[in-house]
Parts: C-alpha cells; structure tokens; sequence
C-alpha cells in the first residue's frame, strides 16, 4: 500500500466520523439559544388587544396565550436547569 493510498484511507476514516458525528448532533440546540428564547418569553407580554373584537373580548384566547406563555417559560428553565447540572 503506497502512500497516497493510506492517505486516502485516513481521509475516508475521519469523513466517516464526521458524518456521524453530525448525525447525532443534528437535533441538538445550544444552550445559548435556549437561554436567548427565555429571555425573549419573559421580556415580551401576551398582547390582551390581539383578542379584542368590534364588540367583545376573547376571554378564553387570553387566558391560553397566558398559560401557553407561563408553560413555555417554565420549560425552557427546566431545560437550563437540567443542562447545568448535567454539565456540573
């Protein structure tokens, strides 16, 4: 085997192992990025004009953003909260 060949193996190898290397990363997010949309989730409040009609409010609207918000917010921070001790 010349050295081009064993080159060419090598090479053929180390592909290999990024390929599946960013297979099983593809699903992941960074932790930045979870931490960036809690912070967006808490910085921003469900708009109460968004369920306001010519001439009645949507009462059951509101309060399932608010409790789609809260479930959110509580998710993500699970997440972060897992991850930490995860990585301590």
């Amino acid at each position: 085997m010349n050295i081009l060949d064993k080159i060419k193996n090598d090479h053929q190898n180390k592909s290999e192992q990024v390929r599946k290397l960013k297979k099983k990363l593809k699903n992941r997010i960074p932790i930045s990025k979870v931490k960036e949309m809690l912070s967006l989730e808490k910085r921003n409040e469900v708009n109460s004009n968004h369920y306001a009609g010519w001439s009645n409010f949507d009462d059951e609207g509101y309060d399932r953003a608010c409790v789609k918000r809260e479930a959110r917010i509580e998710l993500l921070e699970q997440l972060i909260s897992m991850h930490e001790k995860k990585v301590n």
